[in-house]
């Protein structure tokens, strides 16, 4: 596989399969049906949640800021017919899982990044970002 960039993501426009990077993470398929699907998000931060829902908004999805019962941000995309064929991607018997042979593109790196970096600082000053997989060992774990 070739480097995957986080540059890429400003030069094609936003699209819905960008939505997988949310379900790459802690991401939710919440409500599917034959007609519609969605998804929730919820966050450790605000900024968090105003960042995913500009980037659902930027999908042409609509984006509902809320509260999780712990006190969490939580973002929802519309229930919506453009969203099924993303959670029939990702579903396997009622558990998310990673399609076989996905390869998440820029706009997707960057969902995925905004939900899950985690900074750390160097001894040298300067910083850097990793992106832990979900603790789900079903969601990334290899297809029988």
């Amino acid at each position: 596989m070739s480097q995957l960039s986080f540059f890429g993501a400003d030069t094609a426009p936003p699209a819905l399969s960008d939505l997988s990077g949310l379900l790459a993470a802690q991401g939710r398929i919440v409500s599917h049906t034959a007609d519609s699907a969605q998804i929730s998000v919820t966050v450790d931060a605000p900024w968090r949640a105003s960042a995913i829902a500009d980037r659902i908004v930027a999908t042409g999805l609509t984006a509902e800021i809320g509260v999780a019962p712990d006190g969490s941000p939580r973002v929802n995309t519309a229930d919506v017919p453009d969203l099924v064929p993303l959670a029939i991607a990702w579903s396997r018997g009622g558990t998310k899982r990673v399609p076989a042979g996905w390869v998440p593109n820029a706009g997707a790196l960057r969902a995925w990044f905004l939900l899950r970096v985690g900074w750390s600082s160097r001894a040298s000053g300067m910083s850097s970002g990793s992106i832990p997989m979900r603790p789900e060992p079903t969601c990334h774990s290899p297809k029988p």
